[in-house]
């Protein structure tokens, strides 16, 4: 299995597709792009891929959702980079990426999985948005845990979701401080050297500088020698980097100064890397940072998909009046229709629905003074993928900031770890060390992961009640009445069907088979390429999806049931403890599986066999 995930404030989509995402897709790796709900999508109509071949999403935050960051996930592979420039766009910048393989891993790793983890509690995203990156946050931790030791430079990723920047930094005093910036600030750079302390300064901007005011600045050193340079190699980004002793600390990936300012509470969603090392950061390119107001509110779309003949719609916050919800298939003039209206108050809600998967989607509501808000556009989700294969490589985890516009973790070539941010030629933009050897790795095209699109040969399954007892009849010959195949082996009931979604199926039957006996029930539910596994029995409930290694544990009290409680497929709605499937069974499947009268081992042997 391979993941990609790119994360940016305002990436572009349509070069990402034509430049990267072709190369990605031939990897198998399922897609996702997360983007700042305020800039989600330019130029939308060229973007045609969008909801088809991967899922794009918003996510809304005070101030602006301001990462930029790119995740390659492979086997035994994985690719980290955390820049200030967004994806797909142009220019150079100062990148930290982070390259380990052959099942290594590396702190920024664990802080990345940590990150994710906390997302979507801080950032407004859409609920199947959140239960991917979630599941992501899983298998980082889990890969981390599992990795061997190794040795690496000093770095760590900071963020803003716990505290502000400046918070991470150590107090002073420091021998030197040097700050290298685009558009300098100077109550943000007078709160760097509060927070430090330096024995000496130097600022360096780039010529032109919109806000650098050399007096300004002045001011704000105290009685440390300063020194004030106009350099014509600065470029836009900024970096901070700070001397005691010999060893140099060194502050990357920000999108400017405010995130370290006295008004970073307003400056959005920010990461950064801190490293050390012995040399000094000087003379850079760098690439300029987007500049963008933030998001103002009004309505904003996270994101639409598509469960046959459902369409789940998705807002960052509930608003006063009804949110009309309208599609069309290309964006051009006339061809948008009314879908509905999401009532007053909801933040998700539920439409019927005839259209596919990349059809255009946005919201409109009416502010009191009578004039009209209106969303940036999403794509509706629903969308094929392809399976991952698996590549060999010896471990050697890399971390360093490298100078080149990348959508993607870079190759990066070292025999000894890098300990301090270094220039470096731009990167390809695929993930090329983690590229199968042959043709033969390459794993054929499968589900995306996401709910839906799965290939399928719909067939219609033979009405057959399969031999079972007496007590399950009427039960089976509902399902063969809905039109699935019913199939049944050594406790194992095996239903199948043309649903793009088999998590409702799964539980509808668990359910149902449930109400006929007060025994554990095992269901396999096999719909369009993708199958999922249930066992229960009440209250615990265990499922696994077909390319998920995670197993997930729901307990339901009564009034509440597995048919209820998954009735929209989306697994995200309900609480559950996760665990990985390489560690095992988790103890609420090991209590189902004794009384079911099944082995893990003869389980994972018929669901994988």
């Amino acid at each position: 299995m391979h993941e990609f995930l790119l994360v940016g404030f305002a990436p572009d989509v349509p070069d990402i597709e034509k430049d990267l995402l072709p190369s990605v897709r031939e990897l198998g790796a399922r897609t996702a792009v997360v983007a700042d709900a305020g800039h989600a999508l330019a130029e939308y109509p060229a973007a045609r891929p969008a909801g088809r071949d991967f899922l794009h999403s918003a996510a809304y935050y005070a101030g602006g959702f301001r990462v930029r960051a790119a995740l390659f996930l492979g086997p035994d592979t994985i690719r980290l980079a955390v820049g200030p420039g967004d994806p797909g766009a142009t220019g150079d910048g100062l990148w930290t990426v982070v390259h380990c393989e052959g099942g290594a891993s590396h702190a920024v790793v664990a802080d990345f999985a940590d990150w994710l983890d906390a997302l979507p509690g801080r950032v407004r995203l859409a609920p199947w948005v959140a239960e991917h990156l979630a599941e992501l946050a899983l298998t980082l931790t889990e890969r981390h845990i599992e990795a061997p030791e190794t040795t690496g430079p000093e770095a760590r990723l900071l963020h803003t979701l716990d505290d502000t920047l400046i918070g991470h930094l150590p107090s002073g005093p420091v021998d030197e401080l040097r700050v290298r910036t685009g558009a300098f600030d100077a109550d943000a750079v007078g709160a760097i050297v509060g927070r430090l302390a330096p024995r000496q300064v130097a600022v360096v901007a780039r010529p032109g500088a919109a806000s650098f005011d050399a007096g300004a600045l002045a001011g704000v050193f105290g009685a440390a020698p300063a020194r004030i340079a106009v350099d014509e190699q600065a470029g836009a980004d900024t970096v901070v980097t700070w001397r005691t002793g010999t060893r140099w600390s060194t502050l990357t990936g920000l999108p400017g100064l405010a995130p370290l300012g006295p008004q970073a509470g307003a400056a959005g969603c920010v990461l950064g890397v801190l490293s050390e090392g012995d040399t000094a950061v000087v003379d850079l390119p760098a690439a300029p940072a987007a500049a963008a107001a933030p998001v103002a509110p009004g309505v904003v779309v996270l994101g639409a998909r598509a469960e046959g003949e459902t369409l789940r719609v998705a807002v960052a916050g509930a608003l006063d009046g009804h949110v009309t919800v309208a599609a069309s298939p290309d964006g051009s003039a006339g061809t948008w229709r009314v879908v509905g209206a999401i009532p007053s108050g909801q933040t998700d809600h539920e439409f019927r629905w005839d259209g596919g998967p990349g059809t255009l989607l946005r919201a409109t509501c009416a502010r009191p003074d009578g004039t009209i808000d209106e969303s940036d556009v999403v794509y509706v989700y629903g969308a094929e993928g392809s399976g991952g294969a698996a590549v060999a490589a010896a471990p050697a985890p890399v971390s360093a900031p490298v100078a080149a516009p990348v959508a993607a973790p870079a190759p990066v070539a070292a025999a000894e770890p890098v300990v301090a941010p270094a220039a470096a030629a731009p990167p390809a933009a695929v993930p090329a060390a983690a590229a199968p050897s042959s043709a033969a790795d390459v794993a054929g095209s499968g589900s995306s992961g996401f709910g839906s699109g799965y290939a399928y040969e719909d067939d219609e399954p033979e009405r057959e009640i399969p031999d079972v007892d007496e007590k399950f009849v009427s039960a089976a010959e509902e399902f063969l009445d809905a039109g699935w195949g019913v199939g049944y082996e050594d406790g194992l009931w095996e239903i199948s069907g043309s649903f793009t979604n088999p998590v409702p199926i799964a539980a509808r039957v668990a359910d149902r088979l449930g109400q006929a006996d007060d025994a554990t029930v095992l269901v396999r539910a096999q719909g369009k390429g993708k199958w999922v596994f249930v066992a229960w029995r009440a209250p615990h409930l265990v499922l696994l999806i077909q390319d998920q290694q995670i197993w997930r544990t729901y307990t339901f009290t009564p009034p509440g049931s597995p048919g209820a409680g998954f009735a929209s497929g989306d697994l995200a709605s309900l609480p559950s403890v996760k665990s990985p499937r390489p560690k095992g069974p988790p103890a609420a499947l090991t209590a189902l599986l004794a009384d079911g009268g099944i082995d893990y081992p003869e389980l994972i042997g018929r669901l994988f066999g």
